[in-house]
């Protein structure tokens, strides 16, 4: 029998190609959520953001209401896969709701203003998380929940490859 992997948790952030295939734990704010892709835009907070896929936990026909609220916080546990095709039209899809941002898809949607954002995340479109599982953590404190993963990367303790 063999054991489980860990989750070890990441900041967005510091997520890059090196951690594909590794299970992670992440927290960050929902930016917007697709019914029909059933993908996540997640951020931190700072400028970076993660698409997430969170087909296998969650049911399409029962959305929970927690993802209809932007800016709600999340702790997401999954596995980072990388995508074949980039998804630069789905990455406008969800960005449109969030910020102006130019993008170049065969779409042509037009670009909604936001003026609670800014500017637009920074993301990698050909990576993405396949979420196991998802809990809304609306009293989780995003800053604490960074200082963690300092101190233990300080430590050496669970730090995923590739940190």
């Amino acid at each position: 029998m063999t054991n489980p992997q860990t989750a070890v948790p990441t900041a967005i952030a510091s997520i890059s190609e090196s951690h594909v295939g590794r299970k992670l734990r992440l927290a960050g704010r929902l930016l917007s959520f697709d019914d029909e892709t059933q993908l996540i835009l997640l951020q931190d907070d700072s400028s970076h953001a993660v698409l997430v896929d969170v087909s296998l936990c969650i049911d399409p026909m029962q959305t929970p209401p927690e993802l209809r609220d932007t800016r709600t916080i999340v702790n997401i546990v999954g596995y980072l896969e990388t995508s074949n095709v980039r998804i630069s039209s789905v990455i406008c899809w969800l960005i449109i709701h969030i910020t102006i941002l130019p993008c170049q898809t065969e779409l042509h949607v037009p670009i909604i203003h936001n003026p609670a954002l800014t500017d637009a995340p920074d993301i990698d479109p050909f990576l993405v998380l396949r979420a196991l599982l998802l809990i809304p953590t609306a009293d989780l404190d995003l800053g604490l929940w960074h200082e963690g993963i300092r101190l233990r990367e300080e430590e050496g303790v669970g730090v995923a490859e590739g940190s």
